[in-house]
């Protein structure tokens, strides 16, 4: 319930692009939870991420996670020698509505997944 709106929301945000690679097209672009929505019911915007298919799989995956601080992407070393290794150190799009994904979700998602 809400996921259409939400993703709705998140396309308009980021511009109709992913928020870590700034690739489209829409079709492929998903609306992913920072905390799992199974988790917390949360639909809300601040609790999303426009994300590629691909690189959502990734986030759900704990092989890319997003530094609180810096809001800088990090791969795991299960991806070295991938292509997905390129997305270390790349930093969020900023959203087009000025707002940012909470702080305080990104940084319970980040210290719940260690590196591997």
């Amino acid at each position: 319930r809400g996921q259409k709106s939400f993703r709705d929301k998140l396309l308009k945000a980021y511009g109709d692009r992913c928020a870590v690679t700034g690739d489209g097209p829409v079709d492929v672009l998903e609306a992913a939870h920072i905390e799992p929505y199974a988790s917390s019911g949360l639909n809300h915007h601040t609790n999303g991420l426009l994300l590629r298919a691909d690189i959502h799989t990734l986030f759900d995956l704990d092989l890319i996670r997003i530094n609180p601080e810096t809001l800088q992407v990090e791969t795991t070393a299960g991806l070295n020698g991938s292509s997905y290794a390129s997305l270390d150190k790349v930093k969020l799009r900023k959203r087009l509505d000025g707002q940012t994904p909470s702080n305080k979700l990104l940084r319970q998602r980040y210290e719940s997944s260690a590196p591997r």
